[in-house]
C-alpha cells in the first residue's frame, strides 16, 4: 500500500501581511494624528490665529514630513498583518520627534517661550471694537437691570505698535503668572481659585487711535482689582486706573486716555516683568475665559 506524504494545508487564521501602500498610508496618518490634536488645541491661536500663505505652507511641510517619517516606519513592518498596530506604528516615530523639539523648546524657553505663545492673542483694536457692548449684554442690563463695570489700568502709550503688543503680552503673563503664585521671590496676594471666583482678570489689551498705542489690563471686578493693584505698583505703573461701565465703556475710555499724565510705556518692561516670572509658569488665563 503506497503511503502519501502529508500536504501542509494553511490554518484558517494565517493572515496575509498588508500590502505595502497600505501599510505606508495607515502609518503616515499616525505620524499626523498628535499634529491633529495640537492643531485644535495649543496651535490653534498662535499657528491659525493669524493666517497667511506662508505659514500655511510651512505647517503644511511640517505635516508633509511627519506624514513620510510615519509611512517609513510603516513600511518596515513588512510582516505586519493589523491595521491599527500599523496606524500606532505611525505614530510613534514622529511622536518622538515632536515631543523631543517641544519639550526642547519649553526648557529653553520658560517664559520667553510663553510670551511667544501669548503674543498672537494679542489684538490691536479701536476703543469702539474693544469696548462694544454686545447684543446679549445690552439685553441682560436691561433684564436685570445691572449695569456691570470693569476697573482697567492704562500702564503706558507707545508709538511703536510692535512694543505696545510685546509690553501687553508681557503684562497679561506677568498678571497671570501672579495670580497663579508663581513669580520669583513674591508670594500670591491670595489663592489662585478665591482670586479668579472674585472676578480678577488678566486680560490685557492694545488700543490705537491711530499714531499711538495704548496698553490697557482689563482687571476685571473693580472690588478685588483695586486691592489687588497694590500687589503690582512695584512692577507695572498702574498709576491711571479707571472703572467703566458696561453701556459707557467707550466713552470712558476715550475720556480716561485723555490724560496728559500717562505715561510712555519703559523700554525695559519686557525683559524686567519676564525675569521675575517662574521657569515653570504657563499662561493660564485663556483657560478662565479672560
Amino acid at each position: 500500500m503506497t503511503m502519501q506524504a502529508p500536504t501542509s494545508v494553511a490554518a484558517p487564521d494565517d493572515q496575509v501581511p498588508l500590502p505595502t501602500l497600505r501599510r505606508v498610508l495607515l502609518g503616515g496618518a499616525g505620524a499626523i494624528a498628535p499634529l491633529v490634536v495640537l492643531a485644535i488645541s495649543v496651535e490653534w491661536a498662535t499657528v491659525f490665529g493669524s493666517l497667511t500663505w506662508l505659514v500655511f505652507f510651512g505647517y503644511a511641510l511640517k505635516a508633509a514630513l511627519l506624514f513620510v517619517v510615519g509611512g517609513f516606519i510603516a513600511f518596515l513592518q513588512k510582516n505586519e498583518t493589523d491595521d491599527f498596530k500599523c496606524f500606532v506604528c505611525g505614530i510613534s516615530a514622529p511622536a518622538l520627534i515632536t515631543t523631543y523639539a517641544a519639550s526642547t523648546a519649553h526648557a529653553g524657553g520658560g517664559p520667553i517661550n510663553e510670551l511667544n505663545r501669548l503674543v498672537p492673542t494679542i489684538r490691536v483694536e479701536s476703543i469702539a471694537t474693544a469696548f462694544y457692548e454686545s447684543g446679549f449684554a445690552q439685553f441682560k442690563r436691561g433684564f436685570s437691570g445691572i449695569d456691570p463695570q470693569r476697573a482697567i489700568a492704562i500702564v503706558g502709550q507707545t508709538t511703536n505698535r510692535e512694543a505696545a503688543v510685546q509690553g501687553a503680552a508681557a503684562i497679561e503673563l506677568f498678571v497671570d503668572c501672579s495670580i497663579q503664585g508663581k513669580l520669583v521671590d513674591r508670594k500670591a496676594a491670595s489663592s489662585e481659585g478665591v482670586l479668579r471666583e472674585q472676578g480678577l482678570s488678566s486680560q490685557t489689551t492694545v488700543i490705537s487711535n491711530g499714531s499711538q498705542f495704548f496698553v490697557l489690563t482689563n482687571l476685571g471686578s473693580p472690588r478685588v482689582a483695586l486691592g489687588y493693584l497694590n500687589f503690582l505698583r512695584d512692577d507695572i505703573d498702574v498709576s491711571h486706573v479707571t472703572v467703566i461701565s458696561g453701556s459707557n465703556g467707550p466713552y470712558e475710555i476715550k475720556s480716561a486716555l485723555s490724560d496728559p499724565k500717562i505715561g510712555t510705556l519703559p523700554p525695559q518692561l519686557v525683559p524686567m516683568l519676564l525675569s521675575k516670572i517662574q521657569p515653570n509658569c504657563e499662561w493660564r488665563g485663556d483657560q478662565f475665559g479672560n
